[in-house]
C-alpha cells in the first residue's frame, strides 16, 4: 500500500512539473512616460534618444506612434523594433518656433502563441536654445 502512495504521489508531482513548464505565461510590458532633450537645430538622423520598457515573457517587441502620421510622428522617426528615436525633419526643431513636443507611443509585446499585451506611454521632446552665431 505505502508503494502504490508513493508511486501515485511521485506521478503526481511529475505531471504537476511537467504541466507547469509547459504552461505559457502572458506577455507583460512596463513603461513609463518619458522626456528627451535636444538642441535645436539637429542634423538628419540624429539621435534623440531610446524608448524604455521592461518586457517579461515577450518574444516580439514593437513600438509605433498613435497616430503614426501626425504631429511629432511628423518630425521624428520611431525604429519600430528597438525604440529609438531619430529626427526625421531637422527644421521643425527651431526653438523660436516650438520648445517642446509630446506624442503617444504605442508599445507591444507578443509570446510565442501570438498573444499581445501593450501600453501607451506619453513621450515628450525639450528643444533646448542655442545661442545663433552672427556677426
Amino acid at each position: 500500500m505505502k508503494s502504490h502512495f508513493k508511486l501515485t504521489a511521485t506521478a503526481f508531482v511529475l505531471f504537476a512539473l511537467l504541466f507547469s513548464s509547459c504552461k505559457k505565461e502572458d506577455p507583460s510590458v512596463t513603461a513609463e512616460d518619458q522626456t528627451f532633450t535636444l538642441e535645436e537645430n539637429p542634423t538628419q538622423g540624429q539621435v534623440i534618444g531610446e524608448i524604455q520598457a521592461s518586457f517579461d515573457n515577450v518574444n516580439n517587441k514593437g513600438f509605433s506612434f498613435s497616430p503614426e502620421h501626425e504631429g511629432l510622428a511628423e518630425h521624428v522617426t520611431i525604429n519600430r523594433t528597438s525604440g529609438h528615436l531619430t529626427v526625421s525633419n531637422p527644421a521643425y526643431f527651431d526653438y523660436e518656433q516650438v520648445t517642446s513636443a509630446s506624442a503617444q507611443v504605442k508599445i507591444s509585446g507578443f509570446n510565442d502563441k501570438d498573444v499581445e499585451e501593450t501600453t501607451t506611454i506619453t513621450i515628450t521632446i525639450n528643444i533646448t536654445d542655442v545661442e545663433d552665431g552672427g556677426g
